[in-house]
Order: structure tokens, then sequence, then C-alpha cells
């Protein structure tokens, strides 16, 4: 329930209304304890390790095709710029009278603005002898349509090329994190204790939860209030939300995310990081070929644990790491 609330509080947030440290409060009181990274030992991770950082990926890279997916379903956009331009020749054209003296009937203009080309069907729906502009300016509504569709459709692409994400757990002991993203077991899991850090701390305020859910996060407000000339109303964290909103068949991952933007349209980039808690070898580490991360570990003073298999269960136990 408390994602809901948090979800509630982006939603509404708007350009007038700012209600991001609301939902920062809510998020906060269900921060977990740690969140743990999990990695292939490799040079790059390694001096992750060292420097205190983490890297941040485009979506583009990422294992989901469905990551920060950005899109609205086949003309819609195109239909609800189309609305809006139709408000807007109803009042250029003092059009509201011809509804009110029903000489377009308020049931027929509903029907047209649910139709899949809105502007033309309303357009044909004004009498000749009162709408002889409009009308002939059809084809011109139309290009600026056109030019306002692309115009909002870069404007939410432009947004997935400059994100940067990096991915965190809940769970250090995942059979299946640590055969997709530790190299089959062979590689570590960092732990940060969130715990330790001050509330205001960047990593900590960084960090969302992920929803998991059947359907797409619905774009629509999005790109009704773009298009709008109510700036005031406009919500600019709904791409965010939808960076949030995942295929629920990732449940199992129990996600937190860093989540920022990025002006630069680069693959990735290296973020601040506090020094991990402990670090943990997988079932499958070679530890003649872990010296180098070891080594590191005993230069920061992080302790260095190993997970093992459960005797008894299908289940990944950690014990400290005795060299």
């Amino acid at each position: 329930m408390w994602k809901n609330e948090f979800t509630d509080g982006l939603e509404k947030s708007t350009l007038a209304r700012p209600l991001f440290d609301k939902a920062l409060s809510i998020k906060r009181q269900h921060l977990p304890k740690k969140i743990y990274k999990y990695r292939r030992d490799c040079p790059n991770h390694r001096d992750n390790l060292e420097g205190n950082t983490v890297w941040l990926s485009s979506p583009e890279t990422y294992n989901d095709p469905y990551d920060c997916w950005l899109t609205l379903p086949d003309g819609l956009l195109r239909a609800i710029i189309e609305r809006r331009v139709i408000d807007a020749i109803i009042k250029a054209y003092e059009l509201q009278n011809c509804v009110l003296q029903n000489d377009i009937s308020a049931d027929d203009l509903e029907s047209a603005r649910r139709s899949r080309e809105p502007l033309k069907s309303f357009i044909s729906l004004i009498p000749d002898n009162i709408g002889g502009v409009p009308k002939r300016n059809g084809e011109s509504y139309s290009q600026r349509v056109e030019v306002m569709a692309e115009g909002v459709a870069s404007a939410l692409q432009g947004w997935r090329r400059t994100a940067k994400l990096c991915s965190f757990s809940e769970l250090n002991n995942s059979m299946l994190m640590w055969s997709h993203y530790s190299e089959d077991h062979k590689g570590f899991c960092v732990e940060y204790d969130l715990e330790a850090l001050d509330e205001q701390h960047s990593f900590r305020r960084s960090l969302f939860p992920i929803i998991y859910s059947q359907r797409l996060y619905d774009l629509t407000p999005f790109a009704e209030k773009l298009v709008a000339k109510e700036r005031a109303e406009f919500t600019p964290l709904l791409p965010m939300l939808a960076a949030l909103h995942k295929f629920e068949g990732w449940q199992y991952e129990r996600e937190w995310r860093i989540v920022l933007e990025d002006e630069s349209e680069i693959n990735g980039l290296s973020h601040p990081a506090p020094i991990p808690s402990r670090i943990f070898l997988g079932t499958r580490c070679e530890v003649s070929k872990s010296k180098d991360l070891l080594a590191i570990c005993k230069r920061k003073s992080i302790a260095a644990f190993k997970m093992r298999l459960a005797n008894d269960k299908f289940e990944l136990l950690s014990e400290p790491f005795v060299a």
C-alpha cells in the first residue's frame, strides 16, 4: 500500500504544487536497512569498489527491453493533441454558442472527440455558414498537430536517452540474481548499509522502489499536459515513474534503483557511493582469482563473506570468509 501512496505523491506533483519531498518522506519510511549490488569480478567493478562509486547505465543497455518504456499507443498521442486543437478552435471562433444553440450537437461533439480522427470528425460537424475559416484551415491544423506530436515524442525519447540507472536488490541470497548478474555465482555481491547514512545523504535520496505491474505505465496525462498551455499543472515526474514500473515477472529481484538524468546521451557514468559494509563472494568464486578483490577489501576494511549452499534445502547461506 505504501508504494501506492508514494506513486500518488509523484503523480500529483505539479510545477505549481510540487509534492516530491512528501513522496520522499513516504519512501524514506520504507527504505530497506541494507541494499545489495551483484557484480562480476572484473577490472571495472573492482575499480568501482576501490573508488566508492557505482556505474549508472543507459536503459538501452538493460536486459529488459521494456525498461523505461516511454511511448504511447499508436495514434493516441495524435488524438490527444487533436483534442487540444479542437478546444483551441472552439475558443478562437467562439463556437461554444453553436453547441449551446444545438447547431453542433453536444453528443456529436463528444463522439468526435472520442473518435480515431478527432479533428477531422469535428470539422465535419461545423455548419458551413458559420465555420468557413476553420473548415478551410483543416490541412493547416493537421500540419500543426504533426509538428506538436513530433515534439512530444522527441521529449519522451530524449528523456529515455539521457536517463541513467543503477539497480540494487533488498536480497543478497537470490539464487537467480547470483546466476544472472554475478557470472553464475563466480562473482561477488556488495552490501551498502543505508541505516549508517544520514537521511539526507545523496545516495539514500537517489534510491527509488520498483513498482511491479502487468501493464505499462500510462503516460497519457504527461502528454496531455505537455501540449497544454496550463504549465502550472504540468507533472514533470511522470517519465521517472515510468522508469520505476517493471513487468511483475521481475518482482523476485525486489529492486531499488538510482534514477538520474544526465544531459549527455552517453551509455553510462560513474556515480559516488558509500564505502560498502560487506562483500559476499559467490559459491563458485575461485579465491585464487579474487586476490585483487580481497586486497581492496582489506585496504578499505570491508568485511568479506562467502556464500555457501545449504545442505537441506535450496538456499544460499553466508559465513565470514577465512583465507
